[in-house]
């Protein structure tokens, strides 16, 4: 069965040090936020974001990029993978088949 995400509720009270954490399915993956308090004031705040999960050396899109034959229309097709998987990215391609 599919879990939802909570509703958040009202702000009340926190211990100092007090962490929160959420993580949602997005249309590019998976994003995570995490948030430490430290009495009214944020401590700590970091966010793992589809990127982060998309464009990892062992994430998909090196994967399906390493998959791609070299011919002719290498180059296209590496632009649509990066486009199809994270449009977000600013990216560049290069021919190392000389190295």
């Amino acid at each position: 069965e599919r879990q939802h995400a909570a509703v958040p509720g009202p702000v009340g009270a926190f211990a100092d040090g007090a962490t929160g954490f959420g993580v949602v399915e997005t249309a590019r993956g998976r994003l995570a936020h995490r948030v430490r308090l430290q009495g009214d004031r944020v401590e700590d705040a970091r966010i793992l974001a589809p990127t982060d999960w998309n464009c990892h050396p062992r994430g998909v899109m090196a994967a399906c990029l390493g998959a791609l034959p070299c011919d002719a229309r290498a180059r296209q097709r590496a632009a649509l993978v990066v486009e199809c998987i994270d449009p977000c990215v600013a990216y560049a391609i290069e021919d190392d088949s000389h190295a």
